[in-house]
């Protein structure tokens, strides 16, 4: 996913980094989130993650190959406002996909913004 990059209307899509995990602990573990993460299968959907945890979230993220997570940013500012995810696994002509906004910047239009780019690129 390195490199893959995207930009609309004041937001941009691209590769999760290492550098994003201290950004994504914080909203990944924002209680407005609970049970609506969008986590890889083995960690819970529920419970905090530890930061550990979410740099392995990020670790497993970066290395799918039949989907990809992409953080969704400010693009002026490099904000970190959630995260975008399609999956194909299932089946390559339908693939799935949601996007995961930060409850502080929820309301805004940016998760239909980020979909928008991702349906695009699908």
């Amino acid at each position: 996913m390195a490199g893959l990059s995207f930009r609309d209307r004041g937001i941009a899509l691209r590769a999760f980094e290492p550098a994003d995990a201290p950004s994504a602990h914080a909203y990944l573990n924002d209680p407005a989130l609970t049970g609506r993460r969008y986590l890889p299968d083995g960690f819970s959907d529920l419970a905090p993650l530890s930061v550990r945890q979410t740099e392995a979230v990020i670790e497993h993220w970066q290395k799918e190959n039949a989907s990809w997570t992409l953080v969704i940013t400010d693009a002026a500012s490099g904000a970190l406002l959630g995260h975008a995810r399609a999956d194909w696994q299932w089946d390559p002509h339908c693939p799935s996909a949601h996007v995961v906004i930060a409850p502080a910047h929820q309301r805004k239009g940016l998760g239909s913004l980020a979909l928008g780019i991702a349906l695009r690129f699908l």
